[in-house]
């Protein structure tokens, strides 16, 4: 009687490891055409399974007559003549340069306009005086390149997106770097990268 048991205790052992064998088999592998359908089916839209922060971008530098500095190789420049729908181009600026990303998706603008008329300090410009006056949007920091003090503007992510924007006035010339995008951090990581190597000239 005890080896019927010892039988059958093994038997029911082996049958449940089977079963628990089976029932964790993986299924037949998808092909990638049948995961972003599945993907698609799941999220009710397209699926974007990049990821920026593991392709490394590459720099190239742009050397103007005012100021210098890296931007990412695969960004897109506009000008007056070819700019999307809605974009302002200072027509007094002595210089500037806006680009735009893909993936992730960035506006970046970089100008160099004459000083103001009157201007005696930085929080006189215009563009500075707009984000002081909404304190709960814009949180507002010094910052230092060299020997120039400016400010800066940190407009936190929203449902609008995320903002990074420096200001300096250095010999009678108003410098503006403004950074908007969708992901915060992609839009700190490449404000932080184009400071990093800005040149008054």
């Amino acid at each position: 009687m005890r080896k019927i048991l010892i039988v059958i205790i093994i038997a029911v052992f082996v049958i449940i490891a089977a079963f628990f064998i089976l029932l964790n088999q993986p299924g037949p592998k998808m092909s990638k055409a049948e995961q972003d359908a599945a993907l698609t089916n799941l999220l009710g839209r397209k699926p974007n399974l990049t990821d920026s922060a593991s392709v490394p971008k590459q720099y190239v530098q742009f050397n103007g007559k005012y100021v210098s500095f890296v931007y990412p190789s695969d960004a897109k420049p506009f000008d007056d003549q070819n700019k999307p729908t809605g974009a302002y181009f200072d027509k007094s600026a002595l210089e500037s340069f806006t680009f735009s990303l893909d993936n992730p998706f960035m506006w970046v603008s970089v100008s160099v306009s004459p000083s103001p008329v009157g201007m005696t300090r930085l929080e006189d410009n215009p563009a500075i005086r707009v984000r002081q006056l909404d304190p709960g949007t814009y949180k507002q920091s010094e910052i230092t390149l060299g020997d120039n003090k400016g400010l800066q503007y940190e407009k936190p992510s929203s449902f609008a997106g995320t903002e990074k924007e420096a200001f300096f006035e250095v010999n009678n010339k108003f410098y503006m770097v403004l950074i908007s995008g969708s992901n915060q951090d992609d839009v700190v990581s490449l404000y932080n990268k184009i400071l990093s190597s800005f040149k008054f000239l």
